[in-house]
């Protein structure tokens, strides 16, 4: 796909996204909530089955990220698109999804990296970005794996 091409596409893909995001909860869950959301440490997603890394409940904790842990469920569960990108010379896909904080206009987007272990696709690393970066991912990636449809 030609530059042209992928900025076209980028910029529909946000346009979606900005037109139905999900109301953000950031209230942070206890353990066994967490536990209640991914039941055997594992979310079902629409390409596999993905395993929530070892101790990200505790991780999200110590880097101010627990009111995110809804966010991560759903962003890994209904995800706006997923992404195949290249991170440090290894394939990684790149879940997406936008959220609205209550009472604000502001549309907030949240990522999950997902990388293949030991084959098992298992959930490392999740926070919000801007929009700009998530345009920038959406232009720069290997391949589109899935796209919501547009309501």
């Amino acid at each position: 796909m030609n530059t042209e091409n992928r900025d076209e596409k980028a910029s529909l893909i946000m346009a979606n996204m900005r037109a139905a995001p999900l109301p953000l909860k950031t209230r942070e869950l206890s353990k066994d909530e967490y536990k209640g959301l991914f039941p055997r440490g594992t979310v079902k997603t629409p390409l596999s089955t993905v395993k929530i890394g070892e101790n990200q409940f505790e991780k999200m904790e110590t880097k101010g990220r627990k009111g995110l842990v809804s966010a991560m469920y759903w962003t890994l569960k209904e995800p706006s698109v997923i992404l195949d990108e290249l991170r440090d010379g290894e394939e990684s896909r790149i879940y997406i999804k936008s959220f609205r904080d209550p009472g604000s206009p502001k549309v907030i987007y949240i990522i999950s990296v997902v990388v293949e272990i030991e084959e098992q696709f298992v959930a490392i690393s999740t926070g919000k970005r801007k929009e700009k970066q998530v345009k920038q991912k959406i232009k720069l990636a290997r391949r589109l794996l899935y796209e919501k449809e547009s309501s």
